[in-house]
């Protein structure tokens, strides 16, 4: 496992011939830890032009961003966990992504000086929440939500990170959803938002959504069956055809892989059964899958994709290694 501070020091040019090979060791270790290098690699770059670019120090650095983006003891945050049934494996990858993801909320969030509300789930359980707009959110596991108590300011704003479904009661302000690589607008409708690494993913089943990237350029509009997905804070939304409603399954626990990367269903699994995923080779990440399970165990799932793509899997654990035959 490879420290923030030695991440940043790879990133700014400044870490040995050591470290430079350890990290470089730990990324192809397994798919899961290159996902992780590169996601934080995204969110560090979303806020480099906050970070001093010579003579870093950690400690300074990190006081500096939270107090240039208005975060630190003076800003009230509730936290509303998720009532864990049983002890997860997953440990937090960073301690600095998570200053980041906040630093995201204060930024979308900024209108409103009230405090800010998270809503957290962890992996392995779902959970079900009302907003303050009467609003219903479904968080998948691993995932959370921040917004502004009582959803004061011009738009009815939740900054992502996971995976979510959302029925919005229809109002006059907007209701807005802002991931690392997307901003979806509506009015009241019901769609599913996805994120994973640096994609995001939005399906809308009723009314209309408006999608673009995180700058805020190249809109598009979904109706009923639309999917937009992202693969960069810069990039255009893809817009392609789906059946929405398998996509909301996930709820009742049912899976839906539509040409889904092997990448991506890694996420999905350990989110819904809060186990650990290891692919041997990151290039079987690329493999993808189309297929439905309706509430089925874990093995089960894997047993029928390694079928399917030629693969194997065994258990050690808690953990699930998944590779060629």
């Amino acid at each position: 496992m490879q420290t923030p501070e030695n991440i940043h020091l790879h990133l700014m040019g400044q870490a040995d011939e050591a470290t430079e090979t350890a990290i470089a060791r730990w990324r192809a270790e397994s798919a899961e830890n290159e996902t992780a290098y590169q996601d934080f690699v995204m969110r560090w770059r979303q806020f480099d032009d906050a970070v001093p670019e010579a003579d870093f120090d950690m400690d300074a650095g990190w006081r500096d961003l939270e107090a240039r983006l208005g975060l630190g003891a003076a800003e009230e945050q509730v936290v509303v966990p998720f009532p864990a049934k049983r002890k997860g494996y997953r440990p937090m990858l960073f301690a600095a992504a998570a200053v980041l993801i906040a630093a995201l909320g204060t930024l979308f969030l900024r209108d409103t000086d009230l405090p800010q509300v998270e809503l957290v789930s962890v992996a392995g359980e779902s959970r079900q929440e009302t907003l303050p707009d009467g609003s219903v959110v479904w968080l998948n596991g691993d995932s959370r939500i921040v917004f502004a108590r009582g959803f004061a300011g011009k738009e009815r704003g939740v900054v992502l990170q996971g995976h979510a479904a959302f029925q919005v009661t229809k109002g006059e302000r907007p209701f807005v959803v802002q991931t690392a690589q997307a901003r979806v607008r509506v009015l009241g409708t019901r769609f599913d938002v996805w994120t994973g690494g640096d994609k995001t993913r939005v399906v809308v089943d009723e009314g209309r959504v408006s999608v673009t990237n995180a700058a805020g350029k190249g809109e598009v509009t979904l109706n009923p069956g639309g999917r937009a997905d992202i693969s960069g804070p810069d990039h255009t939304p893809v817009v392609s055809e789906v059946t929405s409603a398998d996509f909301l399954g996930w709820k009742e626990g049912k899976l839906l892989f539509q040409a889904q990367s092997l990448h991506d269903i890694v996420i999905d699994l350990e989110r819904t059964f809060d186990r650990k995923l290891v692919l041997a080779q990151s290039t079987l990440g690329n493999k993808t899958v189309t297929a439905q399970f309706d509430n089925v165990d874990l093995d089960t799932i894997l047993a029928e994709i390694c079928l399917s793509l030629g693969l194997k899997y065994r258990k050690e654990g808690l953990t699930y290694y998944i590779s060629s035959r």
